[in-house]
């Protein structure tokens, strides 16, 4: 597969902004055609796990767009968009959304020049899928060759695509989770010091930690039942005021100290103020190495929260 291609279709399925999205360039459009058929709308895995039909009608308007004001060549002189792919998009659009020819205000925004109103609604569940490949990978300096998607894991997520939902962030992996998750493809030896590995997760109260009544409690659970090598966390930095717990909660995970257990925590960098707090009081019960997160290829697709070099990435020991 061509590599615009790739990472078009990596776009596709993390539900990426189409005026984010870049349409291939030097490729023909009846190789383009051909992808979006045989790759996105065809393939077995867009049957079962399909992005939200509110992101697909941005999608499918945004690529029949481009699609259809490409230059034809001579040897592409009869290409036309294929009917599947006007098909599959105009059964995404609501039986009422027909509304041909009105120029008021609120249809403007027409959706493929066709007179049809683009309505929006809240952002609702959708699949969304990441490709990734395990290290080690090719050159990065190697862009000309085609990528093999025989090499590629793929895992997929149903989420909420609501940012705030029944009163806090919505059910969806953010940009921190992405740059630990890179950080760990890059070195397995992080979770393969040992030929048995066990991956466990919890829902903690931390507030626990500094509890009298429920220190105990937890501290048999953290080290007796779970018993962790190495404690991950993504984004758990985000209130002032539960930073005293949170930083009891991994002491307690992290004892005794010559049990050399590590932690490793990805942290974006919203807040400075608060970000620092965190940084003071870890390096007053851990030692604390901050760590570069650089990766020398892009796993995974940009979500809308920011840049990679955003995020903070911390191993804290005893």
């Amino acid at each position: 597969m061509d590599p615009q291609l790739f990472i078009l279709l990596q776009d596709f399925y993390s539900l990426k902004p189409t005026n984010k999205l870049n349409f291939p360039k030097g490729v023909s459009p009846t190789k383009i055609n051909d992808f979006l058929l045989i790759d996105i709308l065809f393939d077995s895995h867009f049957q079962q796990y399909p992005p939200s039909q509110q992101y697909q009608k941005q999608f499918w308007k945004w690529a029949i767009e481009n699609l259809e004001q490409m230059p034809v060549e001579d040897n592409d002189d009869d290409f036309e968009v294929d009917v599947s792919i006007y098909k599959h998009y105009f059964s995404l659009l609501p039986s009422s959304g027909l509304v041909i020819g009105l120029s008021h205000p609120e249809t403007q925004n027409q959706i493929c020049g066709r007179g049809i109103a683009l309505h929006t609604a809240a952002p609702s569940n959708s699949y969304v899928t990441h490709f990734w490949r395990p290290y080690p990978m090719s050159d990065p300096e190697v862009v000309d060759a085609l990528v093999d998607l025989k090499h590629y894991q793929r895992t997929t997520l149903l989420e909420s695509r609501t940012t705030i939902e029944s009163g806090t962030t919505g059910l969806r992996t953010w940009l921190a989770s992405f740059v630990l998750a890179e950080y760990l493809i890059a070195h397995p030896n992080v979770l393969t010091t040992s030929s048995n590995v066990d991956i466990n997760y919890s829902t903690l109260d931390w507030s626990a930690a500094i509890d009298i009544e429920r220190k105990k409690m937890l501290q048999v659970f953290l080290q007796q039942q779970v018993n962790a090598d190495i404690i991950l966390g993504a984004d758990v930095v985000f209130d002032p005021a539960l930073i005293p717990a949170l930083i009891a909660t991994l002491k307690m995970a992290l004892s005794p100290k010559e049990s050399n257990k590590q932690g490793l925590i990805a942290l974006t960098m919203r807040n400075p103020s608060t970000l620092q707090q965190f940084i003071n009081q870890a390096n007053e019960a851990f030692q604390v190495e901050d760590i570069h997160t650089g990766s020398p290829q892009r796993l995974f697709s940009e979500t809308l929260e920011g840049r990679t070099e955003d995020v903070k990435l911390f191993l804290i020991r005893l």
